[in-house]
């Protein structure tokens, strides 16, 4: 992917973009300077190692990544993010491998907590890597205070959720179709179950966000195709989220 290239020692994608008065989109890297994820990043219950301290961003990024969301004077802090923020569960205790947020518990809630205490507001978190569509609360602590919210956007063309097996646990996995994708509307509700921080969830449907930023709300659209299985230019409805200023909630 383009980026500014460093004269040397790695490569810093990290930066801010501004555009006009409304939007500071604040881009991360969260693969170049991460220590290991935990727990072998199985999808399993936490293991004894699950509480150590670990980084997802690095000493350098996190500085730079609270003090931009600090100094921000934009309308709208968005977070160009890879990985999911709210967290992933597929049971009560079981996560979905540990590669995302959840998987860096103690750097997570430093930076939401950060958010907080510097009464940081209107910032949405714009998210990749999972290959479906989601939207939903970004909590301190699970079922606690939402200080934030997240949209994470379905693939172009990547394996979609529901186009392959999913691992669950304990040996368990979760059918997908390839050539058909079409996840039970009651998988859809179970999961959320776990996930309580979610509204709303396709893992069927590729497509992408369109974002439209304002001075008193932002639009997020869901842009759903039918197949990309063959050539067609056939929409699903949209599904779309506005956020007045102020608001960290999806769910009402």
């Amino acid at each position: 992917m383009p980026h500014y290239a460093q004269p040397r020692g790695r490569n810093r994608l990290y930066r801010t973009l501004r555009f006009g008065r409304n939007v500071d989109l604040i881009m991360l890297d969260e693969r170049q300077y991460r220590d290991d994820q935990p727990c072998g990043d199985a999808v399993a219950p936490p293991c004894p190692e699950y509480n150590n301290p670990r980084t997802l961003l690095g000493q350098g990024q996190k500085a730079f990544f609270k003090n931009a969301l600090e100094r921000s004077e934009a309308t709208w802090k968005l977070v160009g993010n890879e990985v999911a923020i709210m967290p992933v569960k597929t049971g009560a205790n079981t996560y979905f491998t540990y590669d995302f947020w959840h998987g860096y518990p103690g750097e997570r809630r430093e930076i939401l907590e950060h958010i907080k205490a510097k009464r940081i507001r209107d910032v949405v978190f714009l998210t990749g890597d999972i290959h479906t569509f989601a939207a939903g609360d970004v909590q301190i602590a699970e079922g606690g205070e939402s200080v934030a919210t997240e949209i994470i956007g379905g693939s172009v063309t990547s394996l979609a959720l529901g186009e392959g097996d999913i691992p669950i646990g304990g040996g368990t996995v979760l059918k997908g179709n390839d050539a058909k994708p079409n996840t039970a509307p009651a998988i859809i509700d179970a999961l959320l179950g776990f996930n309580p921080w979610v509204d709303y969830a396709d893992f069927d449907h590729h497509g992408y966000v369109v974002v439209e930023a304002k001075r008193t709300e932002l639009k997020a659209t869901l842009r759903r195709i039918d197949t990309i299985k063959k050539r067609s230019t056939k929409r699903l409805p949209d599904v779309s989220y506005t956020i007045a200023r102020g608001d960290t909630s999806l769910k009402g």
